[in-house]
């Protein structure tokens, strides 16, 4: 797992993930949320630190009816092959735990995180984004995934009154929309965005979208839709 590090393509290249830690294997659905055991199950939001890779390559491991992933403040991560739930507190470092609010239902939501890479993930039916990436998130890799339906599939950036986000840089490539997608397949702001050989096969409302004038480069997709002709974009 730990040579996963050396595959991350894209801006993210060269992020480490947990390469220099110890292996960390759930055996028990037990949950405490303010004071965990080690190798449990949480039932809110898993908040993720610094230096991990999430690791789902040797199972048929689902994140589902719950809330998904969250990413702040931190460092190198590597997430490797949802619904609203109420907050509480949850411990959110080896230290520390607070008060969360309400998960909105992104699958995975970004917040002010550097050197993030998404590699063969499937995502569908979350309640709010599949991926979300906001407030100062970059370096960011979303590459060989898999996207079914949902309506607001990913958005990078969501203020346009951010202006920090101008320095952005992100690369969406090698992966596949498929059947049941609506729109944001990516919706960004600002920043400077590669879109490179992916496979967008069904939308309804647009594939790909921005505003506050955001750099998009579109190299090597292919576009096939199968919505009526007004609506394509």
């Amino acid at each position: 797992m730990k040579k996963l590090s050396n595959c991350v393509p894209g801006f993210a290249h060269g992020t480490t993930g947990g390469k220099g830690g110890e292996f960390y294997v759930v055996t028990d659905p037990i949950d405490n949320a303010t004071d965990p055991k080690p190798r449990t199950l949480l039932h809110a939001d898993l908040i993720v630190t610094s230096d991990k890779t999430i690791n789902a390559r040797v199972a048929n491991m689902e994140i589902c009816n719950g809330a998904g992933i969250t990413v702040q403040f931190v460092k190198n991560v590597i997430i490797h092959h949802n619904i609203p739930t109420k907050g509480g507190k949850i411990k959110d470092g080896e230290n520390h735990h607070g008060l969360r609010g309400a998960s909105d239902g992104d699958g995975v939501s970004l917040f002010r995180d550097t050197n993030i890479s998404f590699d063969h993930l499937s995502h569908h039916h979350c309640a709010d984004g599949l991926i979300d990436a906001i407030q100062g998130s970059t370096v960011a890799t979303v590459s060989n995934c898999h996207f079914t339906d949902h309506n607001d599939v990913m958005l990078f950036r969501a203020s346009d009154s951010y202006s920090a986000d101008k320095k952005m840089q992100d690369i969406v490539g090698l992966n596949h929309f498929g059947k049941g997608l609506v729109e944001r397949m990516l919706r960004c702001r600002f920043g400077f965005i590669h879109v490179i050989n992916n496979d967008y096969n069904h939308w309804f409302l647009y594939a790909i979208g921005g505003t506050s004038h955001p750099t998009n480069i579109s190299q090597g997709n292919r576009y096939l839709c199968e919505t009526p002709s007004g609506l394509r974009r």
